[in-house]
């Protein structure tokens, strides 16, 4: 059971991973973008906007397949949040940053939820610009989420395909 900053942090790292690989063996070339950084601080991307410094956070990878460059975003769970629909979640501010960081380097931006512990379970992915999203709403530790039902999400990958060791 994961319980400290720490576990939280090491589990969605090992999350990063699997993803990463799963996409090295579909032919991309991956940048895992956090493992340049010493302070456990998100890298982020810079830009002036009328005299202001704007800074957002990338996501976890920047990614290049046929001459073209996209980020993905991984997201580990251990469950789907269950009401009216199955539905998964990311923090909104987070989730505004990777549609400005989509609009400010005109790549794709596509957060990869992995499911692993409740059915439906799998690698489920949408592009940020093309997902219908609902909320916010405050999650249970206070945090608002933007969330995403499990129908509005590709499974582009059942677990078997991302060689998790459980």
């Amino acid at each position: 059971m994961l319980k400290s900053f720490e576990d939280y942090l090491e589990f969605g790292k090992e999350g990063e991973h699997y993803v990463a690989n799963w996409l090295i063996g579909r032919g991309n070339v991956v940048a895992p973008l956090y493992q340049y950084n010493n302070h456990n601080k998100a890298p982020v991307i810079l830009w002036d906007e009328s005299g202001r410094r704007i800074q957002c956070v990338l996501p976890d990878l920047q990614c290049y397949k046929h001459s073209k460059a996209w980020f993905a975003e991984v997201k580990r769970k251990n469950q789907w949040w269950q009401g009216e629909y199955f539905e998964t979640g990311v923090d909104i501010r987070l989730w505004k940053h990777y549609q400005k960081v989509r609009q400010q380097t005109g790549c794709d931006v596509w957060i990869f939820f992995l499911h692993e512990n409740m059915e439906p379970t799998g690698l489920f992915a949408g592009e940020v610009m093309a997902l219908h999203s609902q909320g916010p709403r405050i999650w249970e530790n206070g945090t608002p989420l933007v969330f995403f039902r499990r129908e509005w999400l590709k499974r582009v990958a059942p677990l078997e395909d991302l060689n998790i060791d459980n």
